[in-house]
C-alpha cells in the first residue's frame, strides 16, 4: 500500500485534504486488504478493497479541514498508513 499523492482540494465548494492511494496484490490469489489512513487532524479512513493476484487497484480518502488552510506554499503530508491488515 503506497500513498500515491496527497494535498489540499476543493469538492462541492469546501475545502478537504486528499490522498491518492495504490495498493498492489503481488500474490498469486485475491486478497482482501482493509487499510487505516490516520489524517493529522485525528480523522481516520478505513478502505477495504477485494484486490485480484498482479492487480494494483488506485483510490483517494479525504477529510474535511476544521480550519480552511492556504495551499499555496506546497502541497501538505499529513496523512499515514496507519495499519493494514489482510484476508483471502
Amino acid at each position: 500500500v503506497k500513498i500515491t499523492d496527497s494535498g489540499v482540494r476543493y469538492e462541492h465548494g469546501k475545502q478537504v485534504f486528499s490522498a491518492d492511494y495504490a495498493i498492489h496484490n503481488g500474490e498469486g490469489h485475491a486478497v482482501t486488504y482493509t487499510v487505516v489512513f490516520d489524517f493529522e487532524n485525528g480523522t481516520t479512513r478505513t478502505v477495504t478493497r477485494r484486490v485480484g493476484p498482479g492487480v494494483t487497484v488506485q483510490g483517494m480518502v479525504n477529510t474535511p479541514f476544521e480550519k480552511p488552510r492556504p495551499s499555496a506554499e506546497g502541497t501538505p503530508t499529513e496523512v499515514r498508513v496507519a495499519d493494514i491488515s489482510t484476508s483471502e
